[in-house]
């Protein structure tokens, strides 16, 4: 009996030993960088820009008008016709708006129409840059932002909104959640290391069984200068084993 309680002690001890193993120490090395990105909403302030297909001047009424405005309240406008051969006052007098005149005869084409809007517009005011081909106008407005949409209001003319408006955005950080973070190692300028880890709820991310050896951490970030992508990098010099290093928060702009 003490025999075979010997011999089953043996083998179980001789069985353990072939499935256990220790977590040995890789080419990895046991040492860890973590951090976290944070995200600011970012977008650039646009234009209104506006384009006007112009009609004969027979299809003009007199004290015909439309509206063109800008993000300003006190730049704002009614562009009115006045036909000569008409003794009544055509201009509707709006509160609150600069009326521009533009005079007319039923003869005139739509290119001439065209042409003398302009001429009105630019002698009146230079809020707004004016190109043109043939019988269309195109307003940029000069002061950037959100604004109401010129309207043909009593006009022949037709309208067509090129861009919209819009202010500028710039949003509360907040953690960055599932933004790449990049990690490269090498010497020589050779990478022998590289990795990709998408941050977490919190915005976190860890790389983990790093060798000794200097890492290069990035991150993209929106360029908030021209709208383009700037790469934001820090370098962390792993000089320990079994060492959790901490980086430098990134602030990123999307």
């Amino acid at each position: 009996m003490k025999r075979s309680l010997g011999y089953s002690l043996s083998l179980v001890l001789i069985v353990g030993s072939m499935f256990s193993c220790n977590k040995d120490e890789g080419l990895g090395g046991t040492s860890s960088i973590e951090g976290f990105v944070y995200v600011t909403d970012h977008d650039f302030s646009r234009s209104e820009i506006t384009d006007v297909t112009f009609s004969n001047g027979d299809q003009v009424e007199h004290g015909d008008y439309w509206i063109l405005n800008t993000p300003d309240v006190n730049q704002l406008f009614y562009i009115w016709y006045d036909n000569p051969t008409w003794i009544s006052s055509g201009d509707p007098q709006l509160q609150g708006r600069t009326g521009i005149k533009v005079s007319f005869n039923y003869s005139d084409s739509n290119i001439e129409v065209a042409n003398n809007t302009k001429a009105a517009i630019l002698a009146e005011t230079s809020v707004f840059s004016i190109t043109q081909m043939n019988d269309i106008l195109t307003f940029t407005s000069t002061i950037e932002g959100e604004c109401h949409d010129a309207e043909d209001v009593s006009s022949p003319f037709s309208f067509d909104i090129a861009q919209q408006g819009a202010n500028g955005i710039l949003g509360q950080e907040k953690v960055a959640v599932d933004e790449s973070v990049f990690i490269q190692y090498g010497e020589n300028e050779t990478v022998v290391f590289d990795d990709e880890f998408k941050t977490s709820s919190t915005g976190g991310y860890r790389f983990t069984n790093l060798r000794k050896g200097q890492y290069v951490l990035s991150v993209y970030s929106k360029d908030t200068t021209n709208g383009g992508s700037t790469v934001i990098q820090q370098i962390i010099e792993v000089d320990n084993k079994k060492t959790a290093y901490s980086a430098v928060d990134f602030h990123i702009f999307k």
